[in-house]
């Protein structure tokens, strides 16, 4: 019963990261089911992309999603038609801008949550900067400048307050707290 606010700051804390990421990949699985609608209602030739790889490329160069998608050079394509001719595979297909769009603002939400972005650690390390700009090592200057001396002197209850003895805690810590 005691863990239970600790557990519910927890969750109130990943809640945006998970609910953004759970909304991203729901976005994607839309724009796949309406990709598939466009592509079984036909696509002119004109609006495809023609790639031919060797299978060599295949494994290498392309990264598969499924057997009907695939990423090449940072962009989705959703394959339409294909045929192997000798030692080649030809594709037709489809340039998918959304699921491009959708998969790198995914990865930039995902570096975010690694703190990979080098923009957020720019960014922590000007905060540190600034924080240590609010705190001074030294101690403050308790000198008394009388009327009649040139010479500062230190008051003797400033004197106190300043000794090591009166300044350090105690050690051990006492009991209770």
């Amino acid at each position: 019963m005691r863990k239970l606010p600790g557990i519910l700051l927890l969750l109130c804390l990943a809640a945006p990261l998970i609910g953004t990421y759970a909304g991203l990949r729901f976005e994607k699985y839309r724009i796949r089911k309406e990709v598939k609608k466009r592509m079984l209602a036909g696509l002119p030739d004109s609006a495809l992309v023609f790639f031919r790889f060797s299978e060599n490329d295949c494994n290498t160069l392309l990264r598969w999603e499924h057997a009907r998608e695939f990423e090449y050079r940072g962009e989705m394509f959703d394959i339409v038609k294909q045929s192997v001719r000798n030692d080649s595979l030809l594709l037709w297909c489809w340039r998918d801008h959304a699921e491009t769009k959708l998969n790198s603002q995914l990865r930039r939400l995902i570096a975010e949550y690694q703190n990979d972005d080098p923009c957020r650690h720019e960014k922590e390390h000007r905060l540190a900067l600034f924080f240590l700009t609010l705190f001074h090592e030294d101690a403050p200057d308790w000198r008394v400048y009388g009327p009649q001396s040139e010479n500062p002197q230190l008051l003797p209850a400033t004197y106190a307050l300043l000794s090591a003895d009166a300044v350090a805690p105690p050690f051990p810590p006492p009991d209770g707290v």
